[in-house]
């Protein structure tokens, strides 16, 4: 049996996410199908991260197990062929076994985008335009309170999180992108929850936009209770952005 890590771009708006899922189509589904097809051959994939429905990545890292043998490059460049245009296997090198994708990762960093303005046709399916004014520099502000270690019970979804609701944000900060009339905010952090990211944003983004106040911000934030008005951002704007791991 051989190993490989890939890894993979991939634009999520036709998507049901990363994971396989009946009757869904799929980024894991897609590329086991895919692999199929060009080797005649069975494959095994572990993704490192299930993005959702509509989530980006530019940096998704994948194991890959198969009995076919053959040079990184080569697999690389046979299997994209048979992709659609919408995923991209940016490298494939070969692997030891014990490579575990979701262990002994040092960060992952996300990017979110946020338009000020009506975007081009070609780029409003990777950005959120919210239709309302925000302001940029209280926005940098607003995100500064999660950084650290915090309980994030608030601004995940579901009950089903066996280690706690307890994560550590290393750092936030915002860029400006004018030459698209957009700001960026990165994430940087070992691990998230779900849907964790697009509700912090959403939750800034509102008190940013004067539609919530940064008290109530606050007061819900230690409540520790997911049951609140305050909204998440969609997932067009949310990217896997890198994984780096530990030596």
């Amino acid at each position: 049996m051989n190993f490989y890590k890939c890894i993979i771009a991939y634009d999520g708006t036709e998507y049901s996410g990363w994971q396989m899922q009946a009757q869904e189509k799929t980024i894991e589904h897609t590329l086991i199908t895919s692999f199929e097809r060009t080797f005649h051959q069975p494959v095994r994939l572990w993704g490192a991260s299930r993005t959702d429905a509509g989530v980006h990545a530019f940096g998704q890292v994948v194991k890959c197990q198969t009995t076919l043998d053959l040079d990184g490059d080569r697999l690389c460049y046979a299997w994209n062929r048979k992709l659609p245009c919408d995923i991209r296997i940016r490298s494939i090198e070969r692997i030891a076994p014990v490579f575990d994708p979701r262990s002994n990762v040092h960060y992952k960093t996300y990017h979110y985008y946020i338009f000020e303005t009506p975007p081009s046709p070609f780029m409003h399916r990777y950005g959120w335009f919210s239709g309302y004014h925000f302001d940029k520099e209280y926005l940098k502000k607003i995100v500064q309170l999660f950084v650290g270690t915090h309980d994030f019970r608030s601004f995940c979804t579901g009950d089903h999180y066996a280690g706690g609701t307890i994560r550590n944000i290393d750092a936030i900060w915002l860029d400006e992108l004018p030459d698209i009339g957009a700001v960026r905010i990165t994430f940087v952090a070992e691990r998230f929850m779900r849907y964790m990211i697009r509700r912090l944003v959403g939750a800034a983004m509102a008190v940013a936009g004067k539609k919530f106040s940064l008290e109530n911000l606050v007061t819900i934030f230690h409540k520790k209770d997911p049951a609140h008005h305050l909204p998440a951002a969609p997932a067009c704007g949310l990217f896997l952005h890198e994984i780096i791991y530990r030596s």
